[in-house]
């Protein structure tokens, strides 16, 4: 998935949102779910943060919320 971000240090951005997403399949992988859980929130939260910024459209700040909420959920076991 690809999420365009406009303005600012595009790809210092784009680099972190991949971090966390790696960190936090790293930390599912391991067993400390509760650790990845936290990484999909920190995810979550810099999305969220692009999207007010207006760096990041709604439709496409989507994507990834959709993503977070369904790996969140199945760490969770849900």
């Amino acid at each position: 998935m690809s999420v365009p971000i406009s303005g600012g240090k595009v790809d210092k951005e784009r680099a972190g949102l991949v971090k966390l997403v790696e960190d936090a399949g790293v930390l599912a992988e391991v067993g400390k779910t509760t650790d990845a859980a936290v990484k999909l929130t920190n995810l979550q939260t810099k999305v969220d943060d692009l999207e007010c910024a207006g760096r990041i459209s709604g439709e496409s700040a989507a994507l990834p919320t959709a993503d977070t909420v369904s790996a969140t959920q199945c760490l969770a076991g849900e």
